[in-house]
């Protein structure tokens, strides 16, 4: 039973695993925007794909992780969704953000719930500042 349920996520180790997913999204995001001003081909279907990574994160992060998609359509935003679930779905995916809250709070996680807590946050975390981005000016980065 403690390798399903464990020690959960303490609410100082949750805040401190959701700042730095979001500060680690938001250089990735701010990354693409300049790669987006300065280096694209095509500025327009840069900031085509962008919206629909924000409206994928923000779909991710209020529905559950098997919610039927076909509401979705087939087109850029249900393929990104999909992506998405099955990059989280994934071990490599699993591994690596055990390993970095693990790298973060110098604490092993190995139960269960407690990576079901970690996932949720890192959800949270990649919508927050995808949204964020779509509200701060262009190229600057919010604080959180």
């Amino acid at each position: 039973m403690n390798q399903i349920v464990g020690q959960r996520i303490s609410v100082d180790e949750g805040r401190k695993w959701l700042a730095n997913v979001v500060e680690t999204e938001r250089r990735k995001i701010e990354t693409l925007q300049i790669l987006e001003r300065t280096d694209s081909l095509s500025p327009e279907d840069d900031r085509r794909h962008n919206v629909t990574m924000r409206d994928a994160w923000a779909f991710l992060a209020n529905q559950d992780l098997k919610a039927d998609t076909t509401e979705l359509g087939d087109g850029l935003l249900a393929r990104n969704v999909e992506i998405l679930t099955q990059n989280l779905a994934s071990d490599p995916r699993r591994t690596s953000i055990v390993r970095n809250f693990e790298a973060l709070t110098g604490r092993e996680e190995r139960s269960a719930l407690g990576f079901l807590e970690l996932l949720d946050a890192w959800i949270t975390g990649k919508y927050t500042a995808w949204q964020e981005a779509f509200w701060t000016c262009r190229g600057l980065m919010p604080l959180l």
